[in-house]
C-alpha cells in the first residue's frame, strides 16, 4: 500500500512538472517567438502598400499612351491586301510550320508583316 502511495505522489509530481514546463514554453513562444514574426509581417504588408501606392501614383507618358493606341489600331483584310499586293510572292519574308508571313507598307507608310495561318496544318 505504501508504494501505491509513493507512485501516486510521484505521478503527480511529473504531472505538475510537465504543467509547469508547458506553461514556461507557452511563455517562451510568446515572449520570443510570436514578436518578431508578427513584425515581419507587418513590414512585409507596408513594403507591399508602399509599391502598390507608387504604381497607382506612376503617370505614364503621354508618348506611351500615343503608341500603345498606334500598336493596336484596327486594320481590315483589304488593308492588309493592298498593303501586301495580294498576298504576292515578291513580299513573302519566310514561312513556318503554320503559315507564311508578308511584309506590307499600310497607307499611312507603316511597315508591317503579316502571318498568314494555314489552317491545313495540324
Amino acid at each position: 500500500m505504501l508504494s501505491a502511495v509513493k507512485l501516486d505522489n510521484n505521478f503527480h509530481l511529473v504531472k505538475r512538472l510537465l504543467k509547469e514546463q508547458g506553461q514556461k514554453n507557452v511563455e517562451s513562444l510568446v515572449k520570443y517567438i510570436l514578436p518578431p514574426i508578427i513584425a515581419l509581417i507587418v513590414i512585409v504588408s507596408m513594403i507591399l502598400l508602399m509599391l502598390r501606392r507608387w504604381k497607382l501614383n506612376r503617370q505614364v507618358p503621354q508618348s506611351e499612351i500615343i503608341s500603345f493606341h498606334l500598336a493596336w489600331r484596327r486594320i481590315s483584310y483589304r488593308e492588309l491586301q493592298e498593303a501586301t499586293n495580294d498576298f504576292s510572292e515578291t513580299n513573302i519574308l519566310g514561312s513556318g510550320s503554320f503559315g507564311l508571313v508578308y511584309k506590307g507598307t499600310l497607307s499611312d507608310g507603316l511597315n508591317v508583316a503579316v502571318k498568314v495561318c494555314n489552317l491545313q496544318s495540324e
